[in-house]
């Protein structure tokens, strides 16, 4: 080890890295087992003590070459600042505090010599997908950085899933139909013009832990979820079901829970909203106790019914509204035909007794939409905002 931080004082950079490499495979005798200060005997580490300025950049360019080596960096090879943010990130892992665990990997990956970490850091990133039950898919190195949480809004790219929106709100329209919350001329169709996924481990965390709740309880129940039950009781299958079957890349964190009724369905609302409802999440105590439905989380089938309640802004010359594309648990559904539901009644079938979600069909009883209604915010994850223009 002697030999090789010599080395680094007097050529500093200016050799090739073979050459260091090879030099570091000669001196570097570091095996398993070897405590953290064995490969620096006490001549190196009373060297280093009278090593100038440079000392710092000797340590940190030689701990990043053992890492790159594959070893274990030793103690002794660190810098003062580069060993705490080590310890910090160790101590946060054996602790199990995400919180804290989060921020020393945040500050790792920031730190110019972060690649000296890349075993702890790793660690780190795998302990925080399967705490909060991450997707393969979602980048945990983006979420990290994100807003004081594990939180990453991606741009959609790709042609297919960009494709696929621009679908769905043009299949889902329902240019004719007409309701009082309509304000203003029906749009005759939409256009998807971006999207943007969500990656929220909290969110979906929480979400995810409801999901199996659902799934259980209606194993218990013997619910039927199945297109069957769906076109006989439900009054038809999802506007929005064929196409979503049929493009799996919309399940960018993985495929619907059939057993727990999990569904694509659409929440309109405005820019701010959607940015801290993806941020944050659905907040219950802003829901309307005076709703047809009751005090719930409102979703639809149809672009047209979502757009009664969105609000625009203008981007590069367009008008663009956004919507929310969620995946929502409606487990077992408690299917409501009446013409004026009494709301207290639906927040309390859900509430208090078996069932986990209405279905209002104002298709039937109006002749306009059916609408959605959960009475627990954990029941829905928002996944996109897809933003899409009116086209009259």
């Amino acid at each position: 080890m002697l030999h090789i931080l010599r080395w680094w004082i007097l050529s500093c950079s200016e050799a090739p890295s073979s050459a260091i490499q090879g030099l570091a495979k000669e001196h570097l005798e570091v095996g398993p087992s070897c405590p953290d200060s064995a490969p620096v005997g006490p001549a190196a580490q009373s060297w280093l003590q009278h090593v100038g300025p440079e000392r710092g950049q000797v340590l940190a360019q030689t701990a990043g070459l053992v890492a790159a080596l594959g070893r274990e960096v030793p103690a002794a090879l660190l810098p003062p600042e580069l060993l705490a943010l080590q310890q910090q990130l160790r101590a946060a892992l054996a602790r199990g505090d995400d919180s804290a665990l989060r921020r020393a990997c945040e500050r790792v990956m920031d730190s110019p010599a972060g690649a000296v970490f890349a075993r702890d850091l790793q660690d780190g990133m795998e302990h925080l997908r399967s705490t909060f039950r991450l997707p393969p898919s979602w980048s945990v190195e983006c979420m990290v950085r994100g807003e004081g949480r594990l939180l990453a809004k991606r741009e959609v790219t790709e042609p297919k899933l960009l494709r696929l929106f621009d679908g769905l709100v043009r299949s889902t329209a329902l240019p004719s139909v007409r309701t009082r919350d309509r304000w203003g001329a029906v749009p005759r169709s939409f256009r998807a013009v971006r999207a943007v996924q969500i990656m929220n481990a909290g969110t979906w965390s929480s979400y995810a832990r409801r999901r199996d709740v659902v799934a259980q309880d209606c194993a218990k129940l013997k619910a039927r979820t199945d297109g069957g039950f769906w076109r006989d009781r439900l009054n038809g299958e999802l506007l929005t079901a064929e196409l979503t079957a049929a493009h799996p890349e919309v399940n960018a964190a993985e495929p619907l829970v059939p057993a727990a009724n999990e569904v694509w369905l659409f929440h309109g609302t405005s820019h701010d909203a959607a940015e801290g409802i993806t941020t944050d999440d659905f907040d219950l105590t802003k829901a309307n106790p005076s709703g047809l439905f009751g005090a719930g989380v409102y979703f639809a089938e149809s672009v047209s019914k979502a757009d009664e309640y969105v609000k625009g802004k203008v981007v590069g010359g367009v008008e663009l509204f956004p919507l929310l594309l969620c995946r929502v648990c409606l487990g077992y559904v408690y299917y409501c035909e009446d013409r004026r539901p009494s709301a207290r009644h639906l927040e309390e079938t859900c509430l208090l007794k078996e069932w986990h979600s209405v279905l209002g069909d104002r298709k039937k009883t109006s002749g306009t939409f059916r609408e959605f209604i959960i009475y627990d915010n954990l029941q829905a994850f928002p996944a996109y905002i897809v933003y899409y223009a009116r086209e009259f």
